[in-house]
């Protein structure tokens, strides 16, 4: 590699790494953010302002070769050289380690400074990936995070995130060469307003993906679903029941199959037929970390509709009412969803009837009537998903049993939001037979 290209990729290496920092996990608060800081010898690469004060400097190494300990002993002894006030020093190394190295900077991070470190202040050494593809993905990872944890968009397909991280990172190159700080405050806006240009209109472009089970109503989606793209589930079924050879596992495994092989640059039309069980799953299976670009078709009395999440048209504080019933101190959790069925009555009377234990009943409904109307759109589906997911999140519930009615994409954005949530099992209405719920599936 020639000179010019190692030091523009290192300048790449240090432009991610900053962004890390900025918006990664175990990131500080912070208020601006100033690419190389002015100092007396320019060792420092990126610093961290709060109230106005320099709280953090960093410097970024990169190499293909391994760094040593008595490299680590100079360039943390020249930042602090540099910047002898600062709150707190970043080393972040971005390829291999020798082993000496290691050890010594395990020591380090645990508050032990030696004494060839000149500083007595608070010194972390971070490592991270020498290779910019690992490090692109860290950081769309991590920027996925941020921006729902800043609530300025709540679901978007990946390539719109991908593109957004592009900008970002150009963005910063662009700081760098104005010297200039960077606001919090600024940068939420520009993610915002980026999101909202890149969000995608809905269009019949899509191509169609579908997973069956049922038989009642699916010739459409079947003529115009491509054999890859369908997985077709009916012969592990018997109506909505799995067949005595075959159990959840096996149909969990098909689908994880099945998701695993799709394309993340095209965009797809999902339709389910099929039970609450399989919409959480693929919602799981689907979230923002899968790199797939999935919008759900839902059915209605109005026929089906593609239920996107428009960001400029999107609000969160949609009305959900809830009631909260505490019945024991058990840790498990029952959840019942009534958006489109009043369903109270009946899981309490099954829970009564067999004897489960729950600390608490969580109900959700819509404000006025339980019906096929309740939920008006995408918006309002993830919006309602979002309160369900929070308030669980509240419980800290060690199990929660989850009894949905309510329209499949609900059960999908659940599912996209139901990893920090613990262990769910899924339980389903039986319309068929013995007109009861049973449980199906648990989430680990």
């Amino acid at each position: 590699m020639k000179g010019g290209e190692v030091a523009q990729r290192g300048f790449r290496i240090q432009s991610i790494v900053t962004l890390l920092a900025a918006f990664g996990h175990g990131a500080r608060d912070w208020d601006e953010l100033e690419a190389e800081v002015e100092s007396q010898n320019d060792k420092i690469d990126y610093g961290f302002y709060k109230d106005g004060k320099l709280i953090i400097v960093a410097q970024v190494k990169s190499t293909q070769n391994a760094f040593s300990k008595s490299d680590i002993i100079k360039w943390l002894n020249d930042l602090h050289a540099d910047k002898p006030d600062a709150d707190e020093y970043v080393l972040v190394l971005a390829g291999n380690i020798s082993k000496g190295a290691s050890d010594y900077i395990n020591n380090i991070n645990k508050g032990n400074l030696p004494s060839d470190i000149t500083l007595q202040q608070k010194v972390q050494i971070h490592q991270k990936p020498n290779n910019i593809a690992d490090l692109i993905k860290i950081y769309r990872q991590d920027l996925y995070e941020f921006i729902s944890a800043n609530t300025i968009m709540n679901s978007m397909p990946p390539h719109i995130l991908g593109d957004v991280a592009a900008l970002l990172e150009n963005e910063f190159q662009n700081l760098v060469t104005r010297q200039s700080r960077w606001n919090h405050t600024d940068i939420v806006e520009f993610l915002s307003e980026k999101l909202r240009h890149f969000a995608i209109e809905v269009d019949d472009k899509y191509t169609p993906l579908s997973v069956i089970t049922f038989e009642r109503a699916i010739k459409t989606t079947l003529e115009e679903t491509s054999h890859e793209n369908c997985l077709d589930l009916r012969d592990l079924f018997e109506g909505r029941f799995l067949r005595n050879e075959y159990s959840w596992d096996d149909i969990i495994q098909r689908i994880s199959t099945f998701v695993s092989n799709l394309e993340t640059n095209v965009s797809y039309k999902l339709t389910v037929e099929a039970g609450f069980t399989i919409s959480f799953a693929l919602g799981r299976l689907m979230d923002g970390k899968s790199g797939l670009n999935i919008h759900y078709a839902q059915k209605t009395l109005k026929g089906t509709q593609i239920w996107n999440i428009d960001p400029e048209a999107f609000n969160s504080k949609f009305d959900c009412k809830y009631l909260v019933e505490d019945v024991s101190d058990s840790k498990t959790v029952a959840v019942i969803i009534g958006f489109t069925r009043d369903v109270i009555h009946d899981v309490k009377s099954f829970i009564s009837e067999e004897e489960i234990d729950v600390g608490k009943i969580l109900y959700f409904r819509p404000e006025t009537f339980s019906n096929q109307f309740s939920v008006l759109n995408g918006n309002h589906a993830m919006a309602l998903a979002q309160c369900v997911a929070a308030e669980i999140q509240k419980c800290k519930a060690q199990r929660t049993l989850f009894f949905p009615s309510c329209p499949g994409a609900v059960c999908f954005m659940l599912g996209q939001l139901s990893r920090p949530l613990g262990q769910i099992t899924i339980f389903e209405f039986d319309f068929e037979k013995e007109r009861t719920y049973y449980p199906t599936y648990t989430f680990k």
